[in-house]
């Protein structure tokens, strides 16, 4: 096959319908669901994520087998093979037998793939820390290479004073990309599956974790060295999978989950408009795992559709403590609505329950359309600071007496133009009294609210977490954003620190 007939065929590839795709972590591998006298055979392992799958709007599955950095449950020739016990002493680790059968976890995945006509993609998470909370997931590799750290000796006890990053210690097992050793090693596992297993692409998982270089770990952006080594190492993985590609007749794409804005790309390192200008990448997603209420995708697709390549709304199974008693398939359904109507061309379902109905519509905007839905403002806290998003205009925030705190509030639907049986805000404060006092407005109009409950008694001065709620008139809110005000007009003088707003949500019911 000639360079350009790959060419051809893999922009036909790039451009394949894609409704979800749902990445699958890889717990099958080692039978997290089994029991530990369970059979390792196929059915068994496809029993665990795979079957049903045929049934969603899933059209690709992105399977991951990676542990940590170079620890992995398929059966490279490259890397170690994670043959542990799984989690817990007690736990019986699936990852030898189905090799010992002939078929490992990515192997079985393929099968299924193949069968049911659904793409399948490698996925390789590029700096997985997990190591850092789980002594077992810990490679032979770090313990002989301490050295290729980013996190050295100095580093123990460090707290950094910017408050938009995640503190030194969590990042303290994550490989150094500024070191040839890491990325050559990292290439040579990514070659031993390309040309091993019968894939239609790879994934570089940029999310898990975001810290490629030392000035991550310092909380200060990286600079145009180490963007520029990041991009020779993407540069290095296009020349392979073209090679394979050639050799095997057949394209190998490249996807990548990133950050869903350029400038937290490059914060650490990762220069994505190059690498689409230069043809490095064939399909993006667009990570908002923490922040899918409210996190912008606009700008990364356009981005991508500028040059000729699909972005995809990374989303993962988020519901905020104050939707405890909300339907998930409401959930997702706001969340997927808020992406669609971004302009993505399909949704990327990460860390979420593979045999779950609650998501299995939201592949089809016009099934969307009539579904009830939730709309929130996104709760950060330290997980966005470890994906580095922005902290502005997330929650939560704090409320200063006689100081108005505005939030935009995204609402995917046209409220007016169905008939309704519920509009309501449910809005959770913490560190509250029965003594203080907050007007709330949605688009400059005041709003009454009800206390559903609190959680700490009722003497007035006490400091409480309320739940509160407002039966809201669909004429207050307009498709797309609204300004959400919260004025605290009365604080009570005993109490110390000040109230705040932890989650705040939309929820849209319509009638049937």
């Amino acid at each position: 096959m000639t360079a350009n007939e790959l060419q051809t065929r893999r922009r036909q590839a790039t451009w394949r319908r894609r409704r979800i795709i749902y990445n699958n972590d890889g717990c099958d591998a080692i039978g997290y669901q089994l029991d530990a006298d369970s059979q390792a055979t196929p059915e068994t392992f496809w029993s665990q994520r795979c079957t049903g799958m045929e049934a969603k709007d899933v059209d690709s599955i992105f399977y991951c087998s990676t542990i940590s950095f170079n620890l992995h449950t398929h059966d490279s020739k490259v890397a170690e093979l994670y043959d542990r016990p799984a989690l817990v002493p007690t736990k019986r680790n699936f990852a030898a037998d189905w090799i010992a059968g002939g078929r490992d976890g990515l192997q079985l995945t393929i099968d299924f793939c193949r069968k049911h006509d659904i793409e399948v993609v490698w996925s390789q998470r590029m700096n997985d820390i997990h190591d850092n909370w789980y002594p077992v997931f810990y490679p032979e590799f770090k313990k002989q290479h301490p050295e290729l750290l980013i996190f050295q000796e100095g580093d123990v006890g460090a707290v950094r004073p910017n408050s938009d990053w995640a503190q030194p210690y969590l990042y303290a097992t994550a490989v150094d990309y500024g070191r040839e050793e890491i990325r050559d090693r990292q290439l040579a596992i990514i070659e031993d599956v390309c040309r091993r297993y019968d894939i239609d692409g790879i994934e570089l998982d940029f999310l898990r974790n975001p810290i490629y270089f030392r000035p991550t770990l310092e909380c200060r952006p990286c600079e145009q060295e180490h963007l520029d080594v990041m991009s020779g190492f993407m540069r290095r993985v296009r020349e392979m999978t073209e090679a394979v590609g050639r050799e095997r007749g057949k394209p190998l794409l490249i996807t990548c989950r990133v950050p869903n804005q350029v400038d937290c790309c490059c914060k650490i390192g990762l220069d994505i408009e190059r690498w689409l200008a230069d043809d490095l990448i064939d399909i993006v997603v667009s990570s908002l795992e923490n922040d899918p209420f409210t996190g912008p995708l606009a700008e990364l697709v356009e981005l991508g559709h500028r040059h000729d390549k699909p972005v995809y709304a990374g989303v993962a199974e988020k519901g905020p403590p104050v939707m405890s008693g909300l339907e998930m398939t409401d959930i997702w359904a706001g969340i997927a609505t808020h992406a669609w109507n971004a302009g993505v061309d399909g949704l990327y379902i990460f860390n979420a329950d593979p045999m779950s109905s609650e998501w299995s519509a939201i592949g089809d905007p016009d099934r969307l359309a009539p579904m009830d839905k939730v709309f929130a403002v996104d709760n950060l806290s330290e997980r966005g600071k470890e994906h580095v998003y922005p902290q502005t205009g997330r929650l939560p925030v704090e409320l200063a007496l006689s100081q108005p705190l505005a939030l935009t509030l995204p609402v995917g639907d046209d409220v007016n133009a169905r008939e309704l049986r519920e509009l309501s805000l449910l809005i959770y404060v913490d560190n509250l009294t029965h003594m203080d006092e907050i007007e709330f407005q949605i688009n400059g109009t005041s709003v009454a609210v009800d206390v559903v409950y609190h959680t700490d008694g009722v003497s007035p001065a006490q400091p409480s977490n309320f739940f509160l709620f407002a039966q809201l008139d669909p004429s207050l809110l307009r498709q797309g954003d609204n300004a959400f005000t919260a004025l605290l007009k009365k604080r009570c003088d005993a109490v110390e620190g000040r109230p705040i707003i932890s989650e705040l949500a939309l929820v849209v019911k319509y009638k049937r």
